[in-house]
């Protein structure tokens, strides 16, 4: 064979090589694409988490985000003086903790000499059980022998 025939040989050679490749190469970078971008309706790993891709199929974007109704509690109370907390219906947070005004009484006088305690409107929790500091005949009491004590 003359030197003509074995470059042009080469040359066919090498363009078929060049065409297996490329070929390997589109079917490669399809298959990622596949796993990247599924198809609606399938499972992706989205940082750590599979969630489930669910787009109508009538439109090229998927469906606006939905959110829980305000009727959808969130956080539930966590003391005498905290309120629970709803959805709002507009976010996907839960709104921030609140709790009950300071005008609020959440133990009420059990007796003469104690107090009632009202919520702090900072906390959850009632206050600590609190008695009258002053003395007062009412909260004088008799004692086994009829004395009075203080």
């Amino acid at each position: 064979m003359c030197w003509a025939g074995k470059v042009a040989l080469a040359i066919v050679l090498l363009l078929g090589s060049l065409a297996i490749a490329g070929a390997l190469y589109q079917q490669i970078e399809t298959w990622r694409d596949a796993r990247r971008s599924p198809e609606p309706g399938r499972l992706v790993n989205a940082g750590g988490l599979r969630l489930q891709i669910n787009c109508t199929g009538t439109s090229s974007t998927c469906p606006a985000d939905g959110f829980q109704s305000s009727t959808t509690v969130c956080r539930s109370s966590a003391g005498d003086c905290d309120v629970a907390e709803s959805c709002t219906g507009t976010a996907a947070g839960c709104p921030s903790d609140g709790f009950r005004s300071s005008t609020v009484v959440c133990r009420p006088s059990a007796g003469p000499c104690d107090m009632a305690e009202s919520c702090t409107g900072t906390g959850p929790n009632c206050p600590s059980d609190g008695f009258e500091l002053l003395p007062c005949p009412s909260c004088l009491k008799s004692s086994r022998h009829g004395r009075l004590s203080r």
